[in-house]
């Protein structure tokens, strides 16, 4: 009985308040997106966060030459 609305717009740039989640995940999404948009997503969800918030990735590393690696990109969630 939980109300879902489900809106499409870029990962870099939500239309969403500060800390309005108390959980996000993302599914398939990062190997798709060029590198210079993967920092300003991570940027993103950490804005959208509320203090104590959850973030899952589910992901898989790209094989395009010039993509993120999921091993780097666990090193960029780090920072």
């Amino acid at each position: 009985n939980m109300e879902v609305h489900f809106m499409q717009m870029p990962s870099e740039e939500m239309d969403f308040p500060d800390r309005h989640f108390d959980m996000i995940v993302s599914h398939i999404l990062f190997h798709e997106i060029p590198l210079e948009v993967i920092d300003k997503t991570l940027a993103e969800i950490h804005r959208m966060l509320r203090p104590a918030g959850t973030y899952t990735m589910w992901d898989f590393a790209s094989a395009e030459p010039g993509k993120l690696s999921h091993v780097g990109l666990v090193g960029l969630m780090d920072s």
